[in-house]
């Protein structure tokens, strides 16, 4: 993230970046749902955000970006997604996003981790993202989430050419 934002800051006068609650750092809920992200990423922005600004989502980050800017348009210059989560998927799409998330064993985090990284990580790296996966993977609020993923169509075409943007 960090030399996106750099990218972005030399652009603009200020980027924000959230922890989704569930996520990273937050406090942990005993259930997350698309409803729990949205209202809590509208809650810290509205808190933080001062003035129009950039805002950057990754994957159900990117979707609480689009549901940020479109709710408050009047505060985003822009947004920037990195492969929002949202879209329409199939049967076979979903069972793959759960079992991808079914982390169990060390093995399975770093074949997790190396589909997302453009280049292997460190041994040291590699062994701190494992234990960390692992810990993230059990958490029984993401699989809730995982669980109620269906083909209700989150983040539509008309969603994403209403954002707003400024020259």
């Amino acid at each position: 993230w960090v030399p996106l934002l750099r990218a972005l800051r030399g652009q603009v006068s200020k980027v924000i970046t959230l922890d989704l609650p569930g996520h990273g750092f937050s406090v942990r809920r005993h259930a997350l749902s698309e409803e729990v992200l949205t209202s809590g990423a509208l809650a810290a922005l509205d808190a933080v955000h001062t003035e129009p600004a950039v805002i950057v989502g990754n994957s159900l980050g990117g979707l609480a970006a689009v549901r940020y800017a479109l709710a408050r348009p009047e505060r985003a210059l822009g947004t920037v997604l990195l492969s929002p989560a949202g879209a329409p998927m199939t049967d076979e799409e979903i069972a793959e996003i759960r079992r991808l998330f079914g982390v169990r064993s060390r093995a399975e985090a770093r074949t997790f981790f190396e589909r997302l990284l453009a280049r292997p990580p460190s041994p040291l790296v590699s062994w701190f993202l494992e234990r960390r996966l692992l810990q993230l993977f059990a958490d029984p609020a993401l699989h809730g989430l995982l669980a109620a993923a269906s083909h209700r169509e989150l983040l539509r075409p008309a969603d994403v050419r209403a954002l707003p943007s400024r020259p």
